[in-house]
């Protein structure tokens, strides 16, 4: 019993049908489980179920015992471990299984010890073979036992040159006793010992010997280790490499653009003075930082996007970065990846122009010429304007003159009455439309009276009524009849508004052959808010900023001048009110006109000077 409560390693009792009656303290502290986890359990259950079949396989019963059969267990808490397993069958005086025992032993640290030295020789055996120095083991007789394929090709041997012959048939005589005169053998080691060796074509290199004891458990030296690098060359790359650095710190240090040395993980390493300057940022904001952390994201994603890496370099990618202030600076950026002999890549060299005032140059050059071909275009509209005016009101004065002879007569049916009446009224906008030409291109200044919005709203809807009923599009008005009266032009703002109409109307019928626009007044404020809403096809984000511009129009050739919602924003400009549009691709649009309310009074009292009309 002491030797069973006692033992360090785990064991279990199981009856004939394999269910646990008994088990030591150890089982308990190597499974984590108590009586209530294991008295009557099937044993089957402390086994992952292929390790179970595993072991049912080995036939037992039959053979009476099985020693160490290294498999797996469960813990309570399902953690895994490999444990070594022993069973024997235990047998009643008939002969029959009355049950068995397995003794189990942790074997997790063994496993884990023998996984780490089977790395670790792999470690060394990929070290050994594909060191690029070359490596020699001799034996406790300083006899050659081992080498790596380096040192054949700096030897200039094989194994028939080198397999138990001594270590010092390798050197010149004098530089072994050199060697020798060190008592590497007390030491244990000897770094970077510059000397000479004997290639099998009896040239003379120069080496870099560093050498190692090995000692067995006894501490008793077992033979050594000689690691050795080729300086020959070495020294010539040296002293061309010491040339090449003087006239790259040269140009380094003293060209006028920003120069960023990134390492293989893209952490920089080393920069120039002018980088300093230009990202306003010292050694302890660059070294070692991410290279992107210089990049807004969106930037460094373009930049990723380039695969530099694949193709070796990219030359002038105009990109942005951020100054150590968080000013975002435009920059030219050259990228060029630095690799190896190998091939692999050990880093990359940015080089970083500011471009910020060539492109603020460009853009206000840019800037500057659209305002010249408005400019050229609008006094081309000016002049334009003034002569359509002049060929257009006298004949138009004439249509008003009979018009107003008609009206006057007695006889005329009061039906034509009424229609001589619309074409006079007609005539009259039609002047005034020529006249708010003019008015755009600077010519005079708008008439202004008490007016009624919703009466504005009725009149226009009236001149689209046809054209809307033939394009089966639905108006649906929400006018405040409690709307009041304002100081504007009549004709000026009904000009704003069958603009706007008649662009809706466009936009739906051709989109899909039918709609509905919603035409709403209201009182926001001191303004009056009259909105357009059409279920149209909606404008695109990139023109919802250029609709109002002169002469930019999507519409086909002859269908539009570009001139229209132009001259309506300056006409509500005029007014001191305010037009503008909200939209998106696919939801229709949405024109929303504000015009303050300004009384006869407070008109007068601005034309005076003494104060401004009332908005919000």
């Amino acid at each position: 019993t002491t030797i069973f409560d006692n033992s360090s390693v785990a064991i279990t009792i199981t009856d004939e049908n394999e269910k646990i009656v008994n088990w030591n303290k150890f089982a308990e502290v190597l499974l984590g489980m108590g009586k209530d986890d294991l008295y009557m359990k099937p044993v089957s259950s402390l086994y992952p179920e292929a390790e179970w079949r595993t072991i049912r396989s080995q036939n037992v019963r039959q053979k009476g015992m099985q020693h160490h059969l290294e498999t797996r267990m469960v813990r309570k808490n399902q953690e895994i471990i490999d444990v070594d397993l022993s069973l024997t069958v235990l047998k009643g005086p008939d002969g029959k299984v009355t049950g068995s025992i397995g003794i189990i032993a942790d074997i997790s640290a063994r496993r884990r010890a023998q996984e780490q030295l089977q790395l670790a020789e792999e470690n060394y055996r990929t070290i050994f073979d594909n060191s690029s120095v070359a490596i020699t083991v001799t034996n406790q007789n300083e006899k050659i036992v081992y080498w790596n394929k380096f040192a054949e090709v700096l030897l200039g041997m094989g194994k028939d040159d080198m397999y138990m012959k001594p270590v010092s048939s390798l050197y010149p005589e004098a530089e072994w006793r050199t060697i020798r005169s060190q008592n590497v053998r007390q030491k244990g080691v000897q770094h970077h010992l510059e000397t000479s060796m004997v290639r099998k074509n009896q040239e003379i290199i120069d080496v870099d010997l560093s050498l190692s004891v090995l000692k067995g458990p006894d501490g008793k030296v077992t033979g050594s280790i000689g690691i050795i690098a080729d300086i020959s060359a070495r020294r010539r790359a040296q002293e061309q490499l010491q040339l090449v650095e003087e006239n790259y710190r040269t140009i380094f240090e003293n060209t006028a653009v920003a120069i960023t040395l990134a390492d293989e993980n893209e952490n920089i390493v080393s920069w120039n003075k002018f980088a300093e300057v230009l990202l306003g940022m010292d050694k302890d904001d660059l070294y070692m930082k991410p290279v992107s952390s210089l990049y807004p994201e969106a930037e460094w994603r373009t930049i990723k996007s380039q695969n530099v890496r694949q193709k070796g370099m990219q030359h002038h990618l105009e990109t942005r970065i951020i100054r150590k202030n968080q000013e975002i600076i435009d920059v030219d950026l050259s990228l060029s990846v630095l690799k190896g002999p190998d091939g692999k890549v050990t880093g990359s060299i940015g080089i970083i122009a500011d471009i910020s005032e060539r492109n603020r140059a460009q853009e206000e050059k840019q800037r500057m010429e659209e305002q010249l071909q408005v400019a050229g275009r609008l006094a081309a509209v000016g002049e334009l304007a003034a002569g359509v005016a002049h060929e257009l009101n006298n004949p138009l004065a004439a249509v008003q003159a009979f018009a107003q002879l008609l009206v006057d007569r007695d006889d005329l049916d009061e039906t034509i009455k009424s229609d001589v009446e619309t074409i006079y009224e007609e005539v009259q906008r039609a002047t005034r439309i020529t006249n708010n030409l003019l008015s755009f291109a600077g010519r005079h200044k708008p008439e202004k009276r008490l007016i009624s919005i919703n009466d504005v709203l009725e009149r226009s809807l009236e001149l689209h009524a046809y054209l809307m009923r033939i394009n089966n599009i639905e108006v649906v008005k929400e006018l405040d009849p409690g709307l009041p009266t304002t100081m504007a032009d009549f004709h000026q703002i009904q000009q704003v508004f069958v603009n706007i109409i008649n662009n809706a109307e466009q936009a739906m019928t051709e989109a899909n052959g039918k709609g509905k626009l919603l035409v709403k007044a209201e009182r926001l404020g001191e303004m009056i808010r009259t909105t357009f809403t059409d279920d149209g096809p909606g404008i695109p984000k990139e023109n919802l900023n250029r609709i109002f511009d002169p002469f930019f129009t999507t519409k086909g050739v002859g269908k539009g001048t570009g001139l229209g919602l132009s001259i309506s924003f300056s006409l509500v400009q005029e007014h001191a009110g305010h037009l503008y549009i909200e939209s998106k691709l696919g939801e229709g649009a949405t024109f929303i006109v504000e015009i303050p309310i300004v009384s006869e009074d407070q008109l007068i009292a601005e034309q005076k000077g003494s104060i401004q009309p009332q908005s919000v």
